[in-house]
């Protein structure tokens, strides 16, 4: 019984899904080069400048020190890639991650990272010449 319901909900929602007009976002990149390969930057948009802090007082329940440092960085990224997308770009050129201060005790911990790149959007390199 409880496998039917979920099984319906799931159906509803992709008919849902289909049913609108999905946009479909081509992937940010983030790279530590001045340039990506076989494309074209097309134009530039400016630095980007992030700064992150993160803390938390339960560190063990949310599956150790590890974990924590993990998902922050993965949200990070996700958040940068979701900043160059708002400026139009696609590609993070010179992107670095800077660890800023982290410190844990029993079960808390905190964590400062600052991130930054140069927004830009590439296009695919069409001619037969190397870049």
């Amino acid at each position: 019984m409880m496998f039917s319901a979920i099984s319906v909900l799931e159906t509803e929602i992709l008919q849902n899904l289909s049913n609108k007009q999905l946009r479909w976002r081509p992937p940010v990149k983030l790279t530590p080069l001045s340039y990506v390969p076989n494309h074209k930057i097309f134009t530039y948009f400016g630095k980007l400048n992030l700064h992150f802090i993160k803390e938390s007082w339960a560190v063990r329940e949310g599956g150790g020190l590890e974990n924590f440092f993990h998902v922050f960085l993965s949200e990070a990224q996700a958040i940068a890639r979701a900043n160059v997308q708002a400026i139009g770009g696609n590609t993070l050129l010179s992107f670095k991650l800077i660890p800023r201060e982290a410190g844990s005790k029993s079960q808390s911990a905190y964590y400062i990272i600052s991130l930054s790149g140069d927004v830009a959007l590439a296009v695919p390199n069409t001619s037969d010449e190397l870049i």
